[in-house]
């Protein structure tokens, strides 16, 4: 846990448990919580699953109960607690914009439980993984760590806002069109070596190749292939983490036929080169002497 100003800090969790690990909450009063689950998954006695690339948002009213984390998974999560006077000097006239459970809550004027959960969008993951693998060290480190906190609550606020559609070109969405986009992901991800051209994936889930191009971004908050990088990387750095594979044999398997692209690209996102990246993930491995 790390306080990053008044009202304001960080928790990271890595846990490793052997046996069912089961956390039972009182009643309570505690700072607004945005939660982000990066590695397990847990649930809640309310029948709350919360997993890996989801996000949640809590307003500081608790009314107890029991969370269960699944046993003989690695968890890690990333939680941001902040006081309703600090949130409420950041968002200002914007207050009114947010859910009415926490409008009130962070106005001081209703204790009304509020949980938000959400698929957490690329931006997120990108600020994620850049404050999991922070490069500074003191007074350095505790700016950027804060400067990333702040970015997350930005990128969830902004998840929470009403999304305006270009009514003035005619697009709309509809349930049908929704599920449609979330199959156009699909085929992505499942075509990483050799994915579609917008024009294919619009004709294979039944979509124009502008609709789906709006719609994805109001969905999944990137473009099409914004979404496909992110995932490719993400797949990278895992099998960077956790098997010993040649960078050439990683850049393959997430698709990238040049090893020169691939070093560019994973550098672009994470701010360091793949081979750096498994150098330092060993040397925290490796036992220390």
């Amino acid at each position: 846990s790390m306080s990053l100003r008044p009202g304001l800090s960080l928790i990271i969790r890595y846990y490793q448990p052997r046996d069912r690990l089961i956390i039972r909450n009182h009643p309570r009063e505690h700072p607004i919580e945005f939660g982000f689950v990066l590695a397990g998954s847990r649930q809640d006695e309310y029948g709350n699953h919360f997993t890996a690339g989801q996000n949640i948002l809590v307003n500081g009213f608790e009314p107890g109960g029991q969370v269960d984390w699944f046993s003989k998974q690695s968890l890690t999560s990333v939680s941001i607690h902040i006081e309703s006077e600090l949130l409420r000097s950041l968002v200002a006239s914007s207050l009114k914009t947010l859910p009415n459970p926490l409008q009130h809550y962070i106005a001081r004027t209703k204790q009304l439980p509020y949980f938000c959960l959400s698929e957490t969008t690329p931006a997120m993951q990108i600020a994620l993984s850049q404050m999991l693998h922070c490069p500074y060290r003191g007074i350095t480190k505790q700016i950027y760590l804060e400067s990333k906190t702040l970015e997350l609550i930005a990128l969830k606020l902004e998840q929470l806002l009403p999304v305006s559609w270009d009514e003035t070109n005619g697009t709309t969405c509809n349930p049908s069109d929704i599920e449609s986009i979330h199959h156009a992901k699909e085929i992505l991800l499942t075509r990483l070596e050799n994915p579609p051209s917008l024009v294919e994936l619009s004709r294979q889930v039944g979509l124009n190749d502008r609709k789906l191009k709006e719609g994805f971004r109001h969905v999944f908050g990137t473009t099409v292939f914004g979404y496909l990088n992110n995932y490719r990387m993400e797949q990278a750095r895992s099998l960077l983490e956790q098997k010993d594979l040649a960078i050439g044999q990683t850049a393959r398997a997430v698709g990238y036929g040049s090893v020169s692209a691939f070093s560019t690209a994973f550098r672009r996102k994470f701010g360091i080169s793949p081979r750096a990246y498994r150098q330092g993930n060993q040397t925290q491995k490796s036992p220390s002497r």
